[in-house]
């Protein structure tokens, strides 16, 4: 089903996120496509990628639980 989810996007010319990923998540436009519960993180400048949305959505509830992992460099 995915290959042929992948073929009608391209002969479409559609953009597409996923599927088996935990979405998007851009704090400064703000956009949210994830299923994490709100509130967004704080807008900063790092980037973080990774291929497990657990993990991702590990890291942001860590940050959101305990500011004191934010620093300055």
């Amino acid at each position: 089903m995915e290959d042929e989810i992948i073929r009608i996007a391209r002969e479409n010319k559609i953009r597409m996120l996923g599927p088996n990923c935990i979405g998007l998540l851009d704090t400064h436009y703000p956009i949210d496509i994830t299923f994490l519960p709100p509130p967004l993180p704080a807008p900063g400048d790092i980037g973080f990628l990774s291929h497990s949305g657990a993990f991702c959505a590990a890291v942001i509830d860590l940050v959101r639980a305990n500011r004191a992992f934010l620093f300055h460099v």
